[in-house]
Formats: C-alpha cells, sequence, structure tokens
C-alpha cells in the first residue's frame, strides 16, 4: 500500500469515525434517560475534541472538527421532537 493510500484512508478515519461515535453515545444516552439529554452530548464532544487537540494538536484537528459537526447535527436530530 502506497503512502499516499494510507494517508487517504487515515483522513477518511478521522472524517467517518465521530459519526459513529457520537451516534453510538447519543443512542445510549436515549436508551438510559427519558428524555435526549443535549446538554451531555455536546458537552462531551467539545470535552473530547479539546482533549484530543491539545494531546496529539494539529495532526487530529480533522477528527476534532468533524466531532463537533457531527455533535451539532445530531443534537437537533435527535431532539427535534422538544424543538417543534
Amino acid at each position: 500500500m502506497s503512502q499516499y493510500s494510507k494517508e487517504e484512508l487515515s483522513l477518511l478515519f478521522q472524517a467517518l469515525f465521530p459519526v459513529c461515535l457520537i451516534g453510538g453515545l447519543a443512542i445510549f444516552l436515549i436508551s438510559t434517560s427519558g428524555g435526549f439529554p443535549w446538554y451531555t452530548l455536546l458537552g462531551t464532544a467539545i470535552g473530547l475534541s479539546i482533549i484530543i487537540l491539545s494531546w496529539v494538536g494539529r495532526k487530529s484537528s480533522i477528527f476534532a472538527v468533524s466531532l463537533l459537526a457531527v455533535a451539532a447535527v445530531f443534537t437537533p436530530l435527535y431532539n427535534f421532537s422538544a424543538i417543534f
């Protein structure tokens, strides 16, 4: 496997893994609580992205930004009935 392919797979993983991570966390939060705790989901995403950026640095900035974007999209998606 060439270096280019490894870098592309790494970027793809950094962009798609937060979807699975936040989606799984959101389903867990829905199943363990009565309503959807959206502060918990957003707080977890913000805290995890701060920790990752401070430990790893700019190398994982795609992961941190994707984590925040997915959390921002999933919060109104799972909390749609309370918003409207």
